[in-house]
């Protein structure tokens, strides 16, 4: 939990509100798994993640439809150093 509320403060900026209680990723034990979600529910928080770290980063846009998929490059960072691995999808996008 201790995780996960340094998360939000890192994220205070885009209003985000836990959806479940952290739980352990089912392919490794050693990782939890940690979903917000993020207001505006636009794309600006995707773009600005994005642009906070511009390497790592796979973008993908179908229709209405928008994600982002960060994999941690060398000594890039995102939000806070325990991170490895985070993904940013937005449904059903504004502008």
């Amino acid at each position: 939990m201790d995780l996960a509320q340094r998360l939000n403060t890192a994220l205070a900026v885009y209003a985000p509100s836990l959806r479940e209680p952290p739980k352990l990723y089912w392919r490794d034990a050693r990782v939890y798994v940690i979903t917000f979600e993020l207001h505006p529910a636009t794309e600006r928080p995707l773009l600005e993640l994005m642009a906070s770290v511009p390497t790592g980063w796979q973008y993908s846009s179908t229709g209405s439809n928008s994600s982002g998929v960060w994999n941690r490059v060398s000594t890039h960072v995102l939000l806070l150093p325990e991170v490895r691995w985070a993904e940013v999808e937005l449904f059903g996008s504004q502008p």
